[in-house]
């Protein structure tokens, strides 16, 4: 799906944006046309920032600060595993975390994540 957008000019000329998808009228407007269909690899973008702002709220109500490195113990299954495990790098790094390990087992503090439920522990 895609919607167009009249954009009035203000400091902008063609030889500063470039593309397909933005055209100048003569009277200098241009309009940008944008695609906001939500494809996997977005949706997957979205899922992994959801869960470090969920798991940084955890690492708050525990009073932990960002000099705590603690394991994140992770329950989770299907498409999600698959984007938090493709994903595990980011995740630690955002949520300063020492390491992120998949388990089996339920976890102390559940997570609703796209209408899947997760659970994880943080030690």
């Amino acid at each position: 799906q895609k919607t167009a957008y009249e954009i009035p000019k203000r400091d902008w000329s063609s030889d500063v944006c470039s593309s397909d998808l933005v055209s100048f009228t003569s009277a200098g407007e241009f309009s940008v046309e944008l695609d906001t269909k939500i494809d996997n690899e977005l949706k997957a973008q979205g899922l992994v920032r959801e869960f470090m702002r969920q798991v940084n709220a955890l690492r708050k109500k525990q009073g932990l600060t960002i000099k705590d490195r603690p394991t994140l113990q992770v329950n989770a299954s299907g498409e999600l595993l698959e984007i938090l495990q493709n994903n595990s790098e980011t995740i630690i790094k955002g949520a300063l975390l020492k390491d992120m390990v998949f388990v089996n087992e339920s976890q102390e503090q559940e997570l609703d994540m796209d209408n899947n439920i997760i659970s994880i522990s943080i030690l």
